[in-house]
């Protein structure tokens, strides 16, 4: 099969047209972050052949390739028709042609997710709170219900001393277990800022009394306050009682409502995977993994909602695609599609009545940790030399020059004009 060359131009007019693609730029990581489009996925060549049907599960969906105009692109494209992809493209001249003709390059990761969490404060004024200010609060006192809504692994590793663990999906039907009365402060932070501003969005938009902020830029905050960070933390809440969970349905039904949120029947459901060669189909379970595991829909994939609606770079590439969400009860899914359908993915949809009656399959998700298959032309790993440890002086430059890039990020998204975020209903 010949691969088609494309211009910005052209790719450009295909980003914008409103049909199913997918960029995946083949360079490395540190390539990658060095300069990249919005929208591109970073698939390196050497996992390709493993990660990308996780990214890109319909072969006929249409494949951009992108890379420093050094070739790889062109080898990827090899190593995607040899899977079945049969809609490929390489953009000419790489990621520079793309900049050189007036485009948008961003810099590090995670611009989409940055991008949609600056929109999301931005558009609803969601409260905030900086390091210093709630320093002064803790040691004055005051009460104080302190949540980091990342997923465990990040919470254990190094949270603000105190803080609980509830990732953003399990908010609306965990929160009112945590509450001692409905003045308490809540702070809601994350690694950043976009997982803490959804979060405590996901608390307001929910019509929760209490008074509710996120921490500005989440532990970097923290520890530019002079404040230590806690390691090994292990404060999980337990199962919801039944009065916080029948209070998170009520709220999500309000959500559906609110922000118009497709709900599925199961025959719905099965037209749409009968349609998946035609359309690409997400099937995403967004409850915690050990609930995945004990028991999912065959052919659904793991993603923790909260991961799914601040990170999708992570897990999906095919813009245009349809997305259903899956979970027990509804509550954490309908919160995730709520934030998807904001984001930008407007064919989002829930499986009405969650999983109960359904045939359900046990085991872990063959997508949920891709391990990079080895091409022949990588370095071995022993071969690289050990990086050096970082004190603190570089921790602290590196989190003051993340801030100074988000200070700029949306007026460069909108520059961009690839990706619209969708603005709160009225």
């Amino acid at each position: 099969m010949t691969v088609e060359r494309v211009d910005p131009a052209a790719l450009y007019a295909m980003l914008t047209d409103g049909g199913e693609i997918a960029v995946l730029d083949v360079r490395d990581n540190e390539a990658y972050e060095r300069g990249h489009l919005l929208l591109a996925v970073s698939t390196p060549l050497d996992g390709l052949a493993r990660s990308v049907r996780g990214y890109v599960p319909r072969s006929g969906a249409r494949v951009v390739l992108c890379d420093a105009d050094d070739g790889l692109a062109t080898r990827a494209a090899d190593v995607l028709e040899s899977a079945g992809y049969d809609s490929l493209f390489v953009l000419g001249g790489g990621v520079r042609a793309w900049a050189a003709a007036g485009h948008e390059l961003f810099e590090t990761g995670y611009a989409v997710a940055n991008s949609f969490g600056l929109h999301v404060q931005e558009a609803y004024g969601t409260p905030r709170i900086d390091g210093t200010e709630l320093r002064r609060r803790i040691e004055a006192g005051q009460p104080l219900v302190i949540v980091d809504s990342r997923p465990y692994e990040d919470f254990h590793a190094a949270t603000v001393p105190g803080a609980l663990n509830v990732p953003v999906a399990e908010l609306i039907h965990r929160i009112d277990d945590l509450l001692p009365d409905r003045e308490t402060q809540v702070v809601v932070h994350c690694g950043g800022k976009t997982r803490g501003i959804l979060g405590a969005q996901s608390l307001i938009i929910a019509g929760l009394e209490n008074p509710v902020m996120s921490l500005d830029e989440g532990v970097i905050d923290w520890v530019l306050a002079g404040g230590v960070l806690e390691e090994g933390a292990d404060r999980v809440p337990g199962p919801a009682s039944a009065g916080a969970k029948s209070r998170g349905l009520r709220v999500a039904e309000s959500i559906a409502a609110r922000f118009g949120v497709l709900s599925l029947s199961p025959g719905e459901l099965e037209a749409w995977r009968g349609e998946a060669d035609r359309r690409t189909l997400y099937l995403v379970d967004v409850r915690g993994r050990e609930e995945y595991e004990a028991g999912h829909l065959p052919g659904s994939r793991w993603i923790p909602g909260g991961q799914l609606a601040s990170c999708v770079e992570d897990y999906i590439a095919t813009r245009g695609a349809r997305l259903c969400l899956v979970d027990d009860d509804g509550a954490r899914a309908v919160l995730t599609a709520c934030w998807m359908m904001q984001a930008g993915w407007p064919e989002t949809a829930v499986l009405a009545g969650g999983l109960s009656g359904h045939d359900l399959v046990s085991g872990p998700d063959e997508f949920s940790t891709p391990e990079a298959v080895a091409d022949e032309a990588t370095v071995p790993d022993e071969a690289a030399a050990p990086e050096p440890p970082e004190d603190d002086a570089t921790v602290i430059a590196s989190y003051r020059q993340t801030i100074q890039w988000r200070q700029g990020l949306l007026e460069q998204f909108e520059r961009d004009g690839t990706l619209s975020f969708v603005p709160p209903p009225a």
